[in-house]
């Protein structure tokens, strides 16, 4: 199974969670607005899961570090991350656990890409599908966006996708995404193409995940869109000719977000999205916005702005001569 098993806001991410075997080899995700006050407590969950006793808390101490804590039954595991938190920007502390090999790790990373925090350990814990639906329940610290459980050793991947609810152009007039399946045809800038797969999933909706708001009609549609932060949105017009010297140019929707025209769309704690695959990289209308469907492998069909370059488009979109699609 890919994808996340359990987010906070969100539950568990199977109807048949209390078939599901216990996660002994897994990774637990937790995103923290900084700076935090300490002490802190990020998480304090106690339930019955397995039909024992079970515990879960996460909590910050200056003075020790992030501690998180594990009780089954009789059995009580600390893991310790020590060190002061960073005073700015958003902390991604990302515990791995694998009961297998025995062995967890748990590391603080600021999304700036500075040093991360480490700390390794034996005696790895497992979480029942009971206890990932308890703490993705339990209340939780306000500097805390999310949190989450994955199988494996690796958080899944950051796909590009759109809201199920976007109207996207096929033959036989606008249809939403969420109701796409392989092998609809959907008009795209090579013509009409048959989609390979339309994947539905279940997304964090905040923090480093949270998705951009396109809003109506800076980008040529009639009402909001909401996509991905990595979504490359195409624009063209005379302002980006200008600018750009390119017909058309792409730019991923998070370099958008100017509080006017795209803003942060934090709404929501979980979001269920839909990344379309053509096989190709390919440009579809998504209510009069243009957006890619991205692939592997295969020719862009405009040049993409570095980020540097989205400073100007900004300003451009601030003077209200919004570069428009095509």
């Amino acid at each position: 199974m890919s994808g996340w098993l359990a987010l906070s806001g969100g539950g568990i991410a199977c109807d048949k969670a209390d078939s599901l075997p216990a996660l002994d080899r897994g990774v637990f995700v937790a995103e923290i607005a900084l700076p935090m006050e300490s002490p802190a407590v990020l998480i304090d969950c106690e339930t019955r899961a397995a039909g024992k006793a079970f515990a879960f808390a996460l909590f910050y101490d200056a003075r020790v570090g992030i501690v998180l804590l594990h009780r089954q039954g009789a059995t009580v595991t600390r893991h310790i991350l020590r060190g002061a938190l960073p005073q700015t920007g958003i902390g991604r502390l990302t515990f791995r656990f694998d009961g297998v090999a025995g062995g967890w790790s748990m590391r603080l990373d600021r999304l700036d890409g500075t040093l991360p925090f480490v700390a390794r350990g034996a005696g790895a814990p497992a979480f029942s599908a009971g206890a990932m639906a308890a703490i993705a329940a339990a209340p939780r610290h306000g500097a805390l966006l999310w949190s989450g459980f994955a199988r494996g050793t690796e958080l899944p991947p950051d796909r590009v996708w759109i809201a199920p609810g976007a109207p996207v152009a096929t033959p036989h007039g606008a249809m939403a995404v969420g109701r796409l399946r392989a092998g609809d045809i959907v008009l795209t800038d090579q013509g009409p193409l048959p989609l390979m797969a339309a994947l539905p999933h279940r997304v964090p909706g905040r923090g480093s995940f949270a998705p951009v708001c396109l809003r109506a009609p800076f980008f040529g549609q009639q009402r909001d869109l909401v996509v991905s932060a990595s979504q490359m949105v195409a624009l063209s017009g005379a302002e980006i000719e200008y600018v750009f010297g390119e017909d058309e140019v792409l730019v991923p929707a998070g370099w958008l977000i100017d509080n006017r025209a795209a803003v942060a769309d934090d709404r929501r704690g979980v979001i269920e999205a839909v990344a379309l695959d053509f096989g190709r990289p390919v440009l579809i209308e998504a209510d009069g916005c243009r957006l890619l469907a991205p692939a592997t492998a295969g020719r862009l069909p405009a040049r993409v702005l570095h980020r540097f370059e989205a400073v100007a488009l900004r300003a451009t979109m601030g003077r209200g001569t919004m570069a428009r699609v095509a």
